[in-house]
């Protein structure tokens, strides 16, 4: 073969499949060749509203041709711009797809080895083949693969988080179509837990069994945590933290009964009780009327008879399988669970509750409509809904922890708001470290609300009892965030728009990719740590003081409250209102507020940050005062009442003790 045919041979083949160094322009004194060349690339990446989000097997190979044509630095560009824009488009799931190839289309012919599919830059073990199993289709990706994936160099140690839960997937062309999928976080020493990744995906038309969905995880996971990996030469020791999935799912992975069964409760032996027909109750005395399940007995099957129906492969685990999968998630035990339910007690009434008058609820209402979530509250929404069936988890965690303290007072009858008090001053000290010396009084406010709530409701449901033992899982793993389903269910909530059941490949391989994905474009990006010291912006007009905790100036004054350590009368806090920050050094600029008490309704004297600081005039104000970053106790969301606004503390923006 001469050279010349050489050297033509890869020229044709690229030009079939796709431009091999795109040009925005043709050069105008050059020849029709150059011409031709820039059709060609303007063919490749043309786009039609109609086209498929995704690549085929074919196209997606002829991608990777197109981009490995280009040289390395292209490529390095190509692939930088390619993260960056599936990240933004990441932000509009309904339509980021379409979004993304649209971009990536439109800016190919500019930028040398640009693809059209972001799995085409990314590196990703793309390849996906599901096995058949009974009942539908199972995807493994390997836990080990997907630790060394996640996990940094330097790392000596890591402990990890289980998620299993069912992915909200559009059911209409096949309603009885289920998706599980398996999930894992690493905790790597003292830094902030790491970002979920996928470990496997079940689809099909009918459950599992648990040892087909948990088995291959399970036995992979106990040889890790016997026998350390090596990374780069070096040892690393791998250990079970918790189990975290919803009442349902957890029931299925442990082999028990549901939690709303006779003898469901997954910590202890209290027995339910029928109440109203129908309302299994779960009220009684601690080492009186029930124990608490240990370990040793679970695994020896002691419970067989009442509470146990299969043997679950979790048991391979180094774990202890009462202890360690845990019913304390914040998003379906308070979120979910307790706080949907007790609103609809103080809006219909219960046993010995009135039901809420004409106009509380109008009040209610008002309140509602004038709420602006904060920054660190924001994802899809700024406000309530008006329509509480429509309200997301979110939405109820911001009522528990932010505006039910201040509303609930004004349009509620006062012993139920009494009730919801404990409820509010429990979970707000098991939500930070900060009130960590405080969790034996966070034990009883509990206990406590669970009596008012017996004695006021008529019944204990298995969601309120579990309040009961909330205490003791933030005691073993931490926080309450710490022990959340919200970034897992986060990962998931994406899966409802990128996976379409009328499109060529099964489920399985889309949730898969779609997960898979979601992981090689947040990194590096979201690993990067904070500077140590605030840098403003906007000229100075706003800050981020800590990762969910930022003050900027706004006309609606939302995100520009903070709380700082008090003096005299003002000795449990002082509000502030942010004007502006500089760096070198750094300070902030505030002017705090002339008038402000204390609601009066905490029950611990001590601790700075649990208050609601009530105003009548927030626009009275004292001369501008400087605060360095040690003074910055939290951040304070605004609530507004028809004759005063009331500000309460924001838990994730407390520093770390």
């Amino acid at each position: 073969m001469s050279s010349n045919e050489q050297g033509n041979k890869p020229r044709a083949s690229q030009e079939e499949a796709g431009p091999s160094k795109p040009r925005s322009k043709a050069d105008p004194e050059a020849g029709p060749s150059s011409t031709r060349r820039v059709r060609s690339i303007d063919r490749y990446y043309e786009y039609h509203s109609d086209s498929e989000s995704e690549l085929d097997a074919d196209e997606l190979e002829a991608d990777r041709r197109v981009f490995n044509s280009a040289a390395e630095q292209e490529r390095h560009t190509a692939a930088e711009l390619t993260r960056h824009l599936t990240l933004i488009t990441q932000q509009s799931p309904e339509h980021g797809s379409a979004m993304l190839k649209q971009t990536l289309c439109m800016l190919g012919p500019y930028f040398p080895g640009m693809p059209k599919d972001p799995r085409t830059a990314l590196k990703g073990p793309w390849h996906i083949e599901p096995l058949e199993v009974d009942g539908g289709l199972f995807w493994y990706r390997g836990f080990e693969s997907g630790i060394l994936e996640n996990v940094a160099s330097d790392t000596k140690e890591v402990k990890f988080d289980v998620h299993v839960g069912v992915a909200p997937l559009p059911q209409l062309t096949s309603p009885e179509l289920k998706t599980w999928v398996i999930q894992a976080r690493l905790h790597e020493a003292t830094k902030p837990p790491g970002e979920p990744f996928v470990v496997a995906v079940f689809c099909g038309n009918s459950r599992p069994t648990c040892e087909e969905l948990l088995g291959p995880f399970s036995e992979k996971a106990a040889r890790l945590c016997e026998s350390p990996l090596t990374v780069n030469g070096d040892s690393l020791t791998v250990k079970p933290r918790v189990v975290i999935s919803d009442d349902a799912e957890r029931a299925f992975i442990k082999g028990t009964v549901n939690q709303s069964s006779c003898y469901g409760c997954p910590k202890c032996t209290i027995k339910g009780e029928l109440v109203f027909g129908s309302t299994m109750t779960f009220f009684g005395q601690p080492n009186t009327t029930y124990t608490r399940r240990t370990n040793e007995e679970f695994r020896c099957g002691v419970y067989a008879s009442t509470h146990q129906k299969v043997v679950t492969p979790l048991a391979r685990l180094p774990i202890d399988l009462v202890q360690d999968v845990i019913v304390g998630d914040n998003r379906n035990l308070l979120h979910l669970g307790v706080m949907k339910n007790l609103y609809s007690v103080f809006v219909k009434g219960a046993a010995n509750v009135p039901e809420m008058d004409g106009i509380g609820q109008v009040l209610l209402q008002l309140v509602l409509t004038n709420v602006e979530f904060p920054h660190e509250r924001r994802t899809t929404a700024r406000h309530f809904n008006t329509n509480i069936t429509e309200w997301s988890p979110s939405m109820w965690g911001y009522f528990l922890d932010v505006v039910g303290i201040v509303v609930l007072g004004q349009v509620g009858q006062p012993a139920c708001y009494e009730m919801y008090c404990l409820l509010h001053w429990g979970v707000a000290i098991c939500n930070h470290s900060r009130f960590s010396s405080y969790l034996n009084a966070a034990r009883r406010v509990l206990q406590q609300y669970v009596t008012k709530h017996n004695d006021l409701v008529g019944s204990v449901t298995c969601n309120f009892h579990h309040l009961l033992h909330l205490v003791d899982e933030v005691r073993r793993f931490g926080p309450l965030p710490l022990q959340s389903s919200n970034p897992f269910e986060a990962e998931l909530s994406v899966l409802r728009h990128e996976v379409d059941l009328a499109k060529a490949g099964s489920p399985v391989q889309q949730v898969a990719t779609a997960l898979l994905l979601r992981e090689r474009t947040r990194y590096p990006f979201l690993t990067n740590p904070l500077p140590v010291m605030p840098i403003p912006t906007n000229n100075g007009r706003r800050v981020k003081i800590r990762k969910n905790f930022l003050l900027k100036n706004s006309a609606n004054d939302t995100d520009s409250w903070f709380l700082v350590p008090g003096s005299g009368s003002s000795c449990r806090g002082q509000v502030v209102k942010f004007v502006s920050a500089r760096a070198d050094p750094f300070v902030v600029c505030g002017t705090p507020l002339t008038e402000q008490r204390a609601s009066g309704n905490n029950p611990f004297a001590d601790p700075i940050g649990l208050d609601v600081f009530i105003t009548s005039d927030k626009h009275n104000l004292q001369s501008t005062k400087e605060y360095s970053l040690k003074d910055m106790v939290c951040k304070l969301c605004v609530v507004w009442m028809p004759t005063y606004i009331s500000f309460v503390p924001l838990p994730e923006s407390f520093a770390e003790s």
